[in-house]
Formats: structure tokens, sequence, C-alpha cells
């Protein structure tokens, strides 16, 4: 009788922290969540802000196209870094003698690896939105397209100079 009494003591007393834990644990998940889509909403707003200036950067950068053509390249680059949507302009995109293929695919490359967008996925983006740049096809781009270190050079580098002249 004494062993049973002992063995119901522990039983109970396990069945009491049991439950003691498992609200320990449930307060934890709400405490988590709650951090989890504190961080979550900082990292998106700090995301749309990357995206914005890296949109806004891309946009200084095509300003020798025409007014309608930087609108046509501009609701795709947007619908690209929003939705991963590859959507070609409403209009053909000329190629323009005041800026080479070279130069574009710095633009487009530069500043969509900032935005965390893959290298296939920008080629394609190129393709599609500047067809008339590249009738060569992806395989070509990305043949062609330069590195993503030499990139980043190339932009760090035209940082620091517009640091200098301002």
């Amino acid at each position: 009788v004494g062993y049973l009494c002992i063995a119901i003591a522990c039983m109970e007393k396990y069945n009491v922290l049991k439950r003691k834990n498992r609200v320990l644990e449930e307060a934890l998940t709400e405490n988590e969540q709650e951090k989890v889509s504190i961080l979550m909403e900082r990292q998106s707003e700090q995301q749309q802000a990357l995206q914005k200036g890296e949109l806004e950067w891309f946009a200084g950068k095509i300003k020798m196209f025409s007014e309608e053509e930087q609108k046509a390249i501009l609701a795709s680059a947007y619908a690209f870094t929003e939705h991963d949507l590859i959507l070609p302009p409403s209009i053909t995109v000329q190629p323009n003698e005041m800026c080479s293929q070279q130069e574009l695919m710095y633009f487009v490359y530069s500043a969509f690896s900032n935005m965390g967008k893959k290298r296939s996925d920008i080629v394609n983006f190129l393709c599609q939105v500047f067809k008339a740049y590249f009738p060569a096809g992806e395989s070509a781009v990305s043949k062609k397209m330069p590195g993503l270190d030499k990139v980043k050079e190339k932009r760090e580098k035209e940082k620091n100079s517009s640091k200098l002249s301002s």
C-alpha cells in the first residue's frame, strides 16, 4: 500500500509538472510569435526601403530612354521587384546609343542583385524587357553579363566618386 501511495504521488506530481510545462511553452510560443512578427515587420520595412532605393537608383540610370520607355521599364522592374513577375513592357524598348548592352546589364544586375534576385531571373528580365538589346537570347546574355564581384566593385567606385563630388 505504501508503494502504491508513493507511485500515485509521483504520477500526480508528474502531471502537475507536465501542465506547468505546457503553460510555460504556450506562453513562450506566444512571446516568440510576437518577437518573430516584430522582426518580420522590421525586415519587411528594411526590404521595402532597399527596394525603393534600388529602383530610384535604376530610374536615374535609364534617363537616356524616352519618357514612355522609362515608364514601361520601371513598370516591369516594379512587377519584378514586388511580385517576382517578369512582364514585358507594353512597348518595345529601342536600343539607345547613349546606353550600351554592357551598361544596361550593369544597371539591371546591380539593382536587382542588391534586392536578392537570382542571376538567372535577372538574365530573363533583361531578355524579356530589353528584347531589342538582346536578340541572341538568354544563354548569350548570361555569358556576356559581368560577374557579381565586378558589378559590386563598379557600384562601390560609383558611390565613392559621387561622395567626393558632393
